[in-house]
C-alpha cells in the first residue's frame, strides 16, 4: 500500500530565525524552502495530497505587517509549486 495523503505541521519559524540571530521574516522564508524539498520529495514519491497546517488561530494576533507577509509568501510560493507539480493538490 503506497502513502496517499501526508500532513505536517510546520511550526517553529520565527523561533528558528531568532536562535539564529536573523529577522522573523527570514524565519518564514527559510521554512518555505523546507515546504518546497518537502514537496518535491512528495512528487518522486508520487504522494498525490500533501496538507500543511502552518497558521494557527493564535497567529493572527501576530503584528499586521507579518501576518500579510506571511499571505503574501504563502500565496505566491503555492502558486508557483502547483505549476511546478501539477499533479499534486494545492490549497489554503
Amino acid at each position: 500500500m503506497s502513502l496517499v495523503h501526508l500532513g505536517i505541521i510546520a511550526d517553529g519559524n520565527r523561533r528558528w530565525a531568532k536562535e539564529h540571530g536573523l529577522p522573523k521574516i527570514e524565519g518564514h522564508k527559510r521554512g518555505l524552502k523546507t515546504i518546497e524539498t518537502l514537496v518535491a520529495a512528495a512528487a518522486r514519491a508520487k504522494i498525490p495530497f500533501i496538507t500543511f497546517y502552518v497558521f494557527s488561530t493564535e497567529n493572527w494576533g501576530r503584528e499586521e505587517s507579518e501576518v500579510s507577509y506571511i499571505m503574501k509568501l504563502a500565496e505566491t510560493k503555492i502558486m508557483k509549486m502547483a505549476e511546478k507539480w501539477p499533479k499534486i493538490m494545492f490549497g489554503f
